[in-house]
């Protein structure tokens, strides 16, 4: 098996060490997308090497920061969307649900 390409700062930790995906992996993965549209398509973890990234990943220490900017209520979800823990992570209804009640909430 050769070298395999991957979105490795737009994945958690059991995707890229331990080869699991599932639905909670994609919402982690979301949750990059929204930070991303913050940031205005900037690379996450712009700083850092694919080394880095992959060992403070493997450490648990890989800590994103949502944009200021975002609304309070939506910077509290995406934390919880990058959850160490892929069953503390929401699921996509409840996500729909929570970005639906902050979008309602922002337009007032």
């Amino acid at each position: 098996m050769g070298v395999q390409l991957i979105p490795l700062r737009w994945m958690p930790y059991e995707a890229v060490y331990e080869d699991d995906y599932s639905t909670k992996s994609d919402v982690y993965s979301f949750a990059c997308l929204i930070w991303e549209m913050f940031y205005q398509g900037e690379l996450p973890f712009s700083k850092m090497s694919d080394d880095a990234v992959l060992t403070a990943l493997k450490k648990h220490e890989l800590q994103w920061k949502p944009h200021k900017a975002a609304p309070q209520s939506l910077q509290s979800l995406l934390v919880s969307c990058w959850s160490d823990s892929p069953r503390d992570r929401p699921t996509f209804s409840q996500l729909t649900v929570t970005i639906g009640e902050i979008s309602v909430d922002s337009a007032i």
